[in-house]
């Protein structure tokens, strides 16, 4: 008979986990973040690491980053690949990086979720024309499926958020207090549901972008407030949307309200804050 050593403890009160180990997951420390995640549940990473390999996270999790960075080592892949229902990452200055060492990297999280929450922390590096977050549709979400990001800066060289797969049915999602700078579109959502039951709100975030749109909506209802957006038009080829600060399209509505969207090509106008206006797209 043999027997495998798991590599936890179960910590005491005022334990020092600063050295020995990489995360907890509830009260259990784990020598890796890889064996924090695969347990679940809340999990806290305890300083400074690299991962070279894709973790599978397959149960509700929370990943609370705090002040510390995960590098991504990972070529031709995410480091996180969640196949789950609720999937959150938390952070205060720390984040996620990929580093110039890595050209072969898709970004860092490969989500096949309910729910998806990105609150705070910064995210940055360059891709192989790849998305730094990506929400894949599957048989149990596409029917509902919900993303938030909160207070985040990200930097890439192509795009930031972007869904994959099917069109969604339902989809709601919200970016708020957010700083994106990217090659491409920052924000890609497709959806099918052209009703109340789809909102795609965007509030209060900075976006800078070197081949618009900002972003790109199919279908679904858009509301734009309190944004400032820019297009700079520093890239090569591309169509003349690409210019433009917002693009849509599959008979949902978008509303637009004080928000500015520079380019070349505007596609978006100053509205008064006390009027709200409708267009079609």
């Amino acid at each position: 008979m043999a027997f495998t050593l798991v590599p936890t403890t179960v910590l005491a009160a005022g334990s020092d986990t600063t050295n020995e180990y990489e995360a907890t997951a509830g009260e259990t420390a784990y020598s890796t973040l890889k064996e924090a995640l695969e347990a679940g549940g809340e999990v806290t990473l305890l300083k400074d690491v690299e991962v070279s390999e894709v973790i599978h996270i397959t149960k509700d999790t929370t990943l609370d980053l705090g002040d510390f960075t995960i590098t991504n080592n990972v070529t031709e892949g995410r480091p996180l690949n969640v196949t789950t229902d609720n999937f959150t990452v938390r952070a205060d200055n720390g984040g996620m990086i990929i580093p110039e060492t890595n050209t072969t990297s898709y970004g860092f999280i490969e989500a096949y979720v309910k729910n998806l929450v990105i609150e705070g922390g910064r995210y940055e590096g360059n891709t192989d024309n790849g998305t730094l977050f990506r929400f894949n549709s599957t048989a149990s979400n596409i029917n509902g499926a919900d993303f938030r990001m909160n207070g985040v800066f990200a930097e890439t060289n192509n795009q930031i958020f972007g869904v994959n797969g099917d069109t969604f049915n339902i989809l709601n999602a919200s970016v708020t207090n957010s700083e994106l700078y990217a090659g491409t579109r920052a924000l890609y959502f497709d959806v099918y549901d052209t009703t109340e039951s789809s909102t795609i709100s965007i509030n209060s975030t900075t976006a800078v972008v070197q081949r618009g749109p900002v972003i790109e909506v199919a279908g679904g209802n858009t509301v734009l407030s309190d944004n400032d957006w820019t297009v700079t038009g520093d890239y090569t080829g591309g169509y003349t949307w690409a210019r433009a600060a917002v693009g849509g399209e599959g008979g949902g509505m978008m509303f637009m309200r004080a928000s500015a969207a520079d380019g070349d090509v505007p596609s978006a106008t100053t509205v008064p804050e006390s009027e709200l206006e409708q267009l079609s797209i």
